[in-house]
């Protein structure tokens, strides 16, 4: 508050409800004398408000005085947190309006500051905070404080996996990518590699590929796969998953493969295997990052590059991909078909779902079991080990290892980028499955005992299994024996707070192994 007078300056005293304020700490007291205007001005600033700094404000000026009033507002909420209840996965938004013009806001979680995870959004006197993604220990008392004035409200999560638009689209991706966009790839690998003469190309062609081991572009198991005598049996490009192929393509025929993605004039051959290469980069280690608009462009693109690809193409499976074609613009169509494709029994199947044959709709349901409950049951276990609050100082502490892990390929410039990011604050909730793994047997290996590492180890070598897919295709008694013990890794990782809960999600998506998955939890 201030107070202009004119005429000679005289010391000012303060007064509150009548007392000297003169020595009070968080009230700063300022008089500036014969300003260039001729006036005297003299100012009262509280630095921090609280309610018990209400009331008579009072500037004497010899026999003259100033009054003025600081009083409460009834309630500095106009609207107050509202109860969440959500379902596993899901994303939960908090808001509340307050009744007076204040940006400055502190979130706390069981009267905790909330310093991770979370997103907060602030619009004139509205104020909100986003929960991506909500695992159970997320579950709590949530509240916003203003001015030493809060707000509060629970987040409940149910034991229950909601099908969300965008597992819709990241699981057709996934399609797109083993059922359309590789048999593309291949097609155009087989014209630049004739089958007849594959094996001799990769003898000449030796040098080269002995570089791209040394530079870990070629991992053991591939290096073994391209050089090994097999006797009558010849090497064939179907024994190659997708990212060897784009990396012989590129290296060995030449073709002008990039890392990004190619302008969309650009409809060339390298272009579009550029497409397909970056969106297998994308689906593989960005799970769930990207939005639904550009999960539905990722789609569209595959789609469209793989038809470019294998244009002369007549074969009966191109045949039967095409009313996926026919109803990429008709999202209901395509949600009643991979809602279809996850349940095990279901009761309406859309005619572009009875093209996929059993043994693909379990290799999606295995991806989906890995990326919507196997991960968040790790992240929970990873951050008891890599506490949120710290995540930033130790992955800071061990630079220069990571460095070594991106420098051999093991750790990716996309995951990189989510443990160093540029701009966003480092969460763990934008880590996947196969990071978290990385890095905690590699920092912090002794914190997990024997069979929770046995357990971790499981669930990498189904990520390799799923990822190293030349088919798109799992067995139906491979789907048992995977999904088991999938199952199993998830419920150890939740322990005895949420191994009960996890048990529930399981139970929930496979229901044919839920006398099995009870036998962890009988009662």
């Amino acid at each position: 508050m201030s107070c202009i007078t004119a005429g000679e300056f005289i010391a000012p005293e303060w007064y509150k409800n009548g007392t000297d304020i003169g020595g009070c700490d968080n009230i700063i007291l300022k008089s500036v004398p014969q300003t260039e205007i001729g006036k005297n001005i003299y100012q009262l600033t509280i630095s921090s408000f609280d309610f018990n700094m209400q009331g008579e404000y009072m500037l004497k000026l010899a026999n003259r005085s100033c009054i003025a009033y600081i009083r409460p507002i009834k309630d500095i909420f106009s609207t107050h947190l509202v109860p969440q209840t959500g379902f596993f996965g899901e994303d939960v938004k908090f808001e509340c309006t307050l009744a007076v013009d204040e940006g400055s806001s502190t979130w706390l979680i069981d009267k905790r500051e909330l310093t991770w995870y979370c997103q907060t959004e602030y619009y004139r006197q509205k104020h909100a905070l986003v929960i991506k993604s909500i695992s159970f220990e997320d579950e709590g008392t949530y509240s916003i404080e203003v001015r030493n004035v809060s707000s509060h409200a629970k987040l409940n999560v149910k034991d229950k996996l909601l099908i969300k638009t965008e597992d819709i689209y990241y699981l057709l991706s996934v399609y797109a990518i083993s059922k359309i966009a590789t048999p593309a790839v291949r097609y155009v690998f087989n014209t630049e590699f004739h089958p007849d003469t594959l094996h001799k190309t990769i003898r000449t062609n030796i040098g080269k590929l002995s570089l791209l081991r040394q530079s870990k572009h070629i991992n053991l198991e591939d290096w073994k796969l391209l050089l090994k005598n097999r006797g009558d049996s010849p090497l064939t490009s179907d024994l190659f998953d997708l990212r060897l192929m784009i990396l012989l393509l590129r290296n060995i025929a030449s073709f002008e493969i990039l890392n990004s993605l190619p302008e969309r004039t650009n409809t060339s051959v390298s272009a579009d295997l550029s497409r397909i290469h970056y969106y297998r980069n994308i689906i593989a280690h960005n799970q769930r990052r990207l939005s639904n608009e550009d999960l539905k462009q990722c789609l569209k693109d595959l789609m469209e590059a793989a038809e470019r690809l294998t244009i002369s193409s007549s074969s009966v499976e191109k045949t039967q991909q095409q009313l996926w074609f026919d109803n990429l613009h008709s999202p209901d169509e395509l949600t009643k078909a991979v809602k279809a494709l996850l349940d095990r029994n279901p009761t309406d199947i859309p005619e572009i779902a009875r093209k996929i044959s059993i043994e693909e709709r379990d290799f999606l349901r295995i991806v989906f079991l890995l990326y919507r409950v196997a991960c968040p049951a790790v992240r929970y276990k990873f951050n008891t080990i890599f506490l949120p609050e710290d995540l930033v100082k130790t992955l800071n502490e061990n630079v220069v290892i990571l460095e070594t892990l991106k420098k051999d390929k093991r750790i990716t410039q996309s995951q990189w980028s989510h443990l160093f990011p540029k701009k966003d604050t480092t969460t763990s909730k934008d880590f996947e499955l196969k990071l978290m793994l990385i890095l905690i047997r590699t920092l912090k290996p002794t914190y997990v005992n024997d069979e929770e590492m046995e357990a971790l180890k499981s669930l990498e070598s189904y990520l390799y299994t799923v990822a190293r897919s030349n088919s798109g295709k799992v067995s139906e008694d491979n789907f048992d024996d995977y999904c088991k013990d999938i199952c199993a890794a998830i419920i150890l990782m939740g322990g005895h707070s949420y191994g009960k809960r996890f048990t529930n999600i399981c139970c929930f998506l496979h229901t044919d192994t839920m006398e099995y998955l009870q036998t962890f939890f009988p009662e």
